[in-house]
């Protein structure tokens, strides 16, 4: 019973964001927004933030698990408080269907960023935890910085 209500849980938060965005939930792959007050609804948005563009969408053509990929613009003073320590050398893979342009095109200039299976990006560098920004259920994920200003995350349900 409890796992019932667990996955139509996850499967609203998709559904009701997506909604609001005037996309059917299950109707088109990815959904993007500028929204920060619905992205306030899905993780934990410090204060510091000042603008956010941000996408979701499922992990698999089947099945309850999703992902949501954000760009977050901070003041420089700020960015470092938002990044979990320690930074571990890695390499992040941007979700199936995540689509690299507006603010997700940053990525593109990661220094030995490139594209891999389709439209997806395969981006090298310091990662960090995601536990600022994580709230049930988008509990696993990556921060990477990719400007003085501006830091990408990635937080996925499973």
């Amino acid at each position: 019973m409890q796992r019932s209500a667990d996955r139509t849980r996850r499967r609203l938060l998709v559904a009701l964001p997506l909604a609001a965005m005037g996309q059917a939930a299950w109707g088109r792959d990815v959904a993007v927004s500028n929204d920060i007050v619905v992205l306030r609804r899905l993780i934990n948005l410090p204060a510091d933030v000042t603008s956010a563009q941000w996408q979701t969408g499922p992990l698999a053509p089947h099945g309850g698990d999703w992902w949501l990929a954000a760009v977050l613009d901070v003041p420089a003073d700020r960015l470092p408080a938002l990044l979990a320590d320690p930074a571990a050398p890695g390499t992040l893979t941007t979700p199936p269907g995540m689509v690299a342009n507006a603010s997700f095109a940053a990525l593109k200039s990661v220094p030995g960023a490139r594209p891999i299976a389709g439209d997806r990006l395969s981006v090298p560098g310091p990662l960090h935890g995601i536990e600022p920004f994580a709230m049930s259920p988008l509990l696993q994920g990556h921060a990477l910085q990719v400007s003085a200003t501006r830091l990408f995350v990635v937080l996925w349900t499973m």
